[in-house]
C-alpha cells in the first residue's frame, strides 16, 4: 500500500525532481487533462473528483511516510489543482499553456486567502491551496477572455 501512496502522492515520482518538484507534478496535471477530457465525456468530472477526494487522503499518507509537513515530494495536489485550473475550459494549446503559467504564479505566490488553507492539517493542507489556486487561475483565464477575447 506505501507503494502506490508514494506513486500517486508523488506524481508518479516526479516528486523526486532535483528541482521546481511542483512544477515538474503540474506537467502530470497537463497529461491526465489531456487523458480524461475527452469530447462528450463526464470523465474528467469524475477524474477530478477522485483526485480530489482521494488526494487528500493519499496526501495525509504520504505526509506520515515521509515524516515531513508538506514535504516537496508530495506533488499530488499540484497534478489536482492544474485539472482544477483546466476545469470548463477549452482543451487549446494556448489554454493549456496560460493554466499551466498562471497556476505555477498562483501556487508559488499564494495570494491571500489561499495561503491561509496551508495551516489545515495533514492532507486538507497539503491539497486546498493548490485548488484554490486553480479555482483562481480558471477565473483569471474566465475573466480574461471576457475582457480580451477568445
Amino acid at each position: 500500500m506505501n507503494f502506490l501512496i508514494r506513486l500517486i502522492a508523488t506524481g508518479f515520482y516526479t516528486g523526486y525532481a532535483p528541482f521546481a518538484s511542483g512544477t515538474v507534478g503540474s506537467v502530470v496535471g497537463i497529461l491526465l487533462y489531456l487523458c480524461f477530457n475527452l469530447p462528450g465525456s463526464r470523465l474528467y468530472l469524475l477524474s477530478l473528483a477522485i483526485c480530489l477526494i482521494g488526494g487528500i487522503w493519499i496526501c495525509s499518507r504520504a505526509e506520515e511516510i515521509y515524516n515531513e509537513k508538506d514535504s516537496s515530494l508530495i506533488v499530488w495536489d499540484e497534478v489536482t489543482g492544474y485539472l482544477v485550473a483546466m476545469f470548463g475550459l477549452a482543451p487549446t494549446l494556448s489554454n493549456i499553456m496560460i493554466a499551466f503559467v498562471i497556476f505555477r504564479i498562483m501556487d508559488i505566490v499564494k495570494p491571500y486567502p489561499i495561503h491561509l488553507t496551508e495551516r489545515l492539517p495533514g492532507g486538507w493542507g497539503i491539497m486546498l491551496d493548490d485548488v484554490l489556486a486553480g479555482l483562481l487561475t480558471n477565473v483569471t483565464i474566465r475573466v480574461g477572455v471576457i475582457l480580451v477575447g477568445p
